[in-house]
């Protein structure tokens, strides 16, 4: 029995990819184990949103290329190889093959015929279904669903359409059986992934479907949870803001990227909408769920910002008091429009404003969760030990968001939901006592 190692790489995207490529290998009688000294196969699942994704990859690249023992096989697959496969292959002629975004369901081919096949890569457009294979990487009570593949926005500054190709959107009833199947096997939180969710099943059913996916998805018994990740902003409609707040099993989870705020700057990203549309969004999200959590990234340094957009962006953060709030320093990226704009900020003004953004939005963050202390509010156990558990509230994406600390108390154990009195709050952490 082959020996497989996973090294993940990137988003939760990503992670869902080699969920697959794990259930392949799964199928045709590999065994995946979690330390890399023992795998026979080490695989290394790429990222390259932007270009500490890229460093990060191929440093882990290059260190298993260093350890790997003489029995053990290299394989390099995702966006990275998708993007750069005649670079890799020079740059890590240790690796034994490479794969693109749309050959993982061939990972087991590629293993057997190894040393023959050194590169296996070809236009994007995979999207596993309900019958892929699949090893959940994470806590069976919280999974990731993807419902669709690649993006049609095309923003100017972004390379994932090159990269992951046009919109491919799965059927409703392909994502719903996929959920239901999840829920026998004791998923409780579900949450819906793809590089814009806003506008899933635009492709097949002529105009976007999120809204009809969600009200087959609230049908389904066992499902206590659904999160929404990753709305394109314009895209987020009345009628979805709307059924989010009838619908108990919907998460008030709005995470909505908006990437700047000022209007010449947004223009420059090719992103289709401006403040007074954010604006509204935002607004509108607030009138129909006061209760709503709101999630948002922001791009600083993108070529056209001046101190003057910065500094109007700066007074909306914290005007909005958003939620969540993350910040990326542009990355210029080869081959995007953005990219090759003449008028680029250099690497110190983009960090300066990045640190000074997560600054500001630290001290909206502690602000709002001190105000959540002596709360009583429903939770999910995601771990437990002896120091107590570790747990989310609807309001708490996995991996990216906080998490509320409950000392040893009650027993309960992953994958439950308990009440808890909100006792103490740090910039992104809450504390509490079990009820």
């Amino acid at each position: 029995m082959i020996k497989v190692g996973m090294i993940s790489l990137g988003c939760s995207k990503n992670l869902v990819d080699s969920e697959v490529m794990l259930g392949i290998l799964a199928e045709n009688g590999a065994e995946s184990v979690s330390d890399p000294k023992d795998a026979d196969v080490l695989i290394v699942n790429t990222c390259s949103f932007i270009k500490d994704a890229v460093s990060e990859s191929e440093g882990t690249i290059r260190e298993f290329s260093r350890k790997k023992k003489p029995f053990q096989k290299l394989i390099v697959t995702g966006c990275l190889v998708q993007k750069q496969k005649e670079l890799l292959i020079k740059k890590f002629p240790k690796a034994d093959a490479f794969i693109g975004v749309s050959e993982f369901t061939k990972i087991a081919d590629v293993i057997r015929d190894l040393p023959a096949k050194k590169l296996v890569v070809s236009k994007p457009g995979f999207i596993y279904d309900r019958n892929t294979p699949r090893v959940l990487a994470t806590p069976l009570h919280s999974v990731y669903v993807k419902v669709s593949e690649g993006c049609d926005n095309r923003c100017n500054y972004c390379s994932i359409p090159a990269i992951r190709g046009a919109l491919k959107s799965r059927s409703l009833e392909d994502v719903a059986s996929e959920v239901r199947n999840l829920a026998l096997i004791g998923a409780k939180e579900i949450n819906l992934i793809s590089q814009d969710t806003t506008n899933y099943g635009s492709d097949i059913y002529g105009k976007p479907a999120l809204v009809r996916l969600l009200k087959e998805l609230v049908k389904i018994k066992g499902i206590k949870w659904i999160r929404l990740l990753y709305l394109y902003p314009s895209r987020v409609t009345e009628e979805l803001v709307e059924l989010v707040a009838a619908e108990k099993k919907i998460c008030p989870y709005f995470d909505i990227p908006l990437q700047h705020i000022n209007d010449g700057v947004l223009n420059l990203m090719g992103r289709k909408y401006g403040r007074a549309k954010a604006e509204e969004i935002i607004a509108l999200i607030r009138s129909k769920i006061p209760r709503a959590a709101l999630r948002t990234t922001f791009i600083v340094g993108h070529p056209g910002e001046d101190e003057a957009a910065f500094e109007e962006l700066s007074a909306f953060v914290r005007a909005a008091r958003f939620d969540k709030l993350g910040v990326f320093a542009y990355s210029r990226e080869t081959g995007t429009p953005s990219g090759k704009q003449k008028a680029q900020n250099n690497e110190k003004i983009k960090m300066e404003r990045l640190s000074k953004l997560m600054s500001l939005q630290k001290r909206i963050s502690l602000e709002l969760n001190k105000a959540k202390v002596g709360s009583k509010i429903e939770v999910l156990v995601d771990s437990a030990g002896r120091e107590g558990l570790v747990c989310r509230s609807s309001a708490d994406a996995p991996d990216v968001d906080g998490r509320v600390l409950v000392p040893a108390g009650k027993k309960a154990v992953p994958g439950v939901f308990i009440r808890v009195k909100i006792t103490g709050a740090s910039a992104y952490d809450l504390s509490g006592k079990q009820e």
